[in-house]
């Protein structure tokens, strides 16, 4: 099943966040922080403009404006020529980020205002900072500065707070440091199909610009008449393992195919679980255990779900 695409236009605003394969450090020391700005120096030629970043030791932020460049081609090439420079320096091959970025797509300035604050205070959410201005890789320190990379610029936010570029430098730093109710919540705005922040209305307009959220739409389309047998077949086949042999082998490989048929039944299709456990042949404390542990595994990469929803969509056709 072809991944979900990003939801981008010209001059759309992004926040982008990456994360280290297995939430494990992608920044070691100064010169790694250092090679990951240059890489958005390096490419500032697709001319994009980036309103805030945050580095922390194993994942990013930005937010972003694209233009003319597609945002994929712009993450792709950031990622990639930093995944190449950390893998001959770590002298370890395997993945540095996992999955690809999450992009938001953010409605506007008004917005974005409270995005680039919720970038600029992850320092200090962490515990890694005292005072944010302290924290050395964010952009905290390039508000009102005169020097400043070319590819940054946060003029737009800075003009939600005044005309006058002095005072709206104070009352945008002031809006940053100060605490607020929407801290303790762990994202600041709503975001709809884990894609869009904004409105509402904003979410519908994009979805009927670029078309359904296919990931959606399939699960919610789920039947509700499903045949297990089949299901349970369809997913042994792809593993390489006989129905027949599944529900009695307890190996890793046959554990991890029944946490992933336990998970699309219980989660997905809305079985009870007294079927789930009379079809797999486990106690309720292996099925909660099985469906929490592709749940995190769901969250660390969404080809996780994706590969499951597959699975779904097969017997959806099926079914028609």
């Amino acid at each position: 099943m072809p991944r979900q695409a990003r939801f981008d236009y010209e001059s759309a605003f992004h926040h982008i966040m990456s994360r280290g394969f297995k939430r494990e450090k992608i920044f070691d020391d100064e010169k790694d922080y250092k090679y990951y700005l240059d890489c958005l120096d390096y490419f500032k030629n697709y001319g994009y403009k980036v309103f805030e970043y945050c580095l922390m030791p194993n994942h990013t932020h930005i937010a972003m404006q694209t233009f003319k460049v597609r945002l994929q081609d712009i993450l792709r090439s950031i990622n990639t020529r930093y995944a190449l420079y950390r893998s001959r320096r770590r002298r370890l091959p395997g993945p540095i980020f996992q999955g690809r970025p999450k992009s938001i797509l953010i409605e506007n300035t008004e917005q974005l205002k409270i995005v680039g604050r919720y970038i600029l205070r992850n320092p200090k959410r962490a515990g890694l900072c005292k005072r944010l201005a302290g924290y050395k890789w964010s952009s905290y320190g390039l508000i009102g500065a005169n020097d400043t990379p070319d590819w940054h610029d946060n003029s737009l936010i800075l003009n939600e707070f005044s005309e006058e570029r002095e005072e709206a430098i104070n009352l945008y730093k002031k809006y940053i440091e100060k605490p607020q109710k929407v801290d303790e919540r762990d994202y600041p705005l709503d975001v709809f199909g884990g894609i869009v922040a904004g409105s509402k209305e904003f979410y519908e307009k994009i979805i009927k610009k670029f078309g359904k959220d296919r990931r959606r739409k399939i699960t919610h389309n789920i039947p509700r008449k499903i045949d297990y047998e089949r299901i349970i077949k369809e997913i042994s086949i792809e593993e390489g393992i006989r129905f027949e042999d599944l529900l009695w082998r307890h190996d890793k490989k046959a554990i991890e195919i029944k946490q992933k048929i336990a998970y699309i039944l219980k989660e997905m299709c809305h079985k009870k679980t007294a079927e789930i456990k009379k079809y797999l042949k486990i106690s309720q404390p292996t099925l909660s255990r099985y469906v929490i542990e592709v749940k995190k595994h769901a969250r660390e990469d969404q080809h996780e779900e994706y590969s499951l929803l597959n699975v779904i969509q097969k017997e959806n056709m099926n079914n028609e």
